[in-house]
């Protein structure tokens, strides 16, 4: 990919958080951001697999553990995801990038337990409202370029019905960058519109940065994100 095509949030020494980063889509995301010199935190559940993923992450850095943290969270405890900023911010200063994709399946059916449901709910859904309103909160306070980058994935436009306590979630959330975009659209204020937000397709033709291109002229119409 031309690098040159990017959208201006990646940058050397730009700050990326990723939750569900300990594998899977979350893991390549912050490999490749730290390929372009960003400092990356990898967020999720504390264990062997983010240690792991933060060594692998550290070995492809270019400035190594300097510019990598793992930190250990629960997307679903807007506690911790309040904890998560800022220690982001204590280790690296202000955060450019927030990737909600953690989300998980547990299994279950229409009638399964209903604790499935609320954990799907609480993770998948949550999760990503928590992420954006803590971390969007803090880009508008720095007025930089930020980018917030929800994980979807086509159920959330076919629905289907095999696997009910992991379908609703995912077209609940699509709404939330755009509502981003109309608010900051209302409040014309400059320091908003710097601040793009989109869902990502968890399809790996369409990876996330493939989609967070640099926005388009100021004044076009119909423009995927707002910055």
């Amino acid at each position: 990919m031309n690098d040159n095509a990017l959208h201006p949030v990646f940058k050397s020494q730009a700050t990326a958080v990723v939750t569900g980063a300990a594998s899977g889509i979350g893991l390549a995301a912050v490999k490749r951001f730290a390929e372009l010199d960003m400092n990356v935190v990898l967020a999720d559940l504390g264990g062997d697999r983010l240690i792991e993923a933060e060594k692998a992450v550290v070995a492809i850095a270019p400035r190594g553990q300097d510019a990598v943290a793992a930190i250990p969270t629960d997307v679903s405890s807007l506690a911790e995801i309040e904890i998560l900023s800022e220690d982001a911010e204590s280790r690296f200063g202000k955060v450019h990038v927030i990737m909600n994709n953690a989300g998980i399946q547990p299994g279950s059916a229409l009638f399964g337990p209903i604790e499935n449901w609320e954990k799907v709910f609480h993770v998948n859904l949550w999760g990503v409202i928590h992420g954006s309103r803590v971390f969007g909160q803090k880009m508008l306070a720095h007025g930089e370029h930020g980018l917030i980058i929800n994980t979807g994935s086509k159920q959330g436009i076919t629905t289907p019905p095999a696997i009910p306590p992991t379908t609703p979630p995912k077209p609940a959330s699509k709404p939330s960058p755009r509502r981003w975009r109309m608010n900051c659209a209302m409040s014309r204020a400059a320091r908003c519109r710097r601040i793009s937000s989109f869902p990502a397709s968890s399809s790996p033709a369409s990876p996330p940065m493939a989609a967070a291109k640099s926005p388009p002229p100021p004044g076009r119409r119909n423009r995927p994100s707002i910055s």
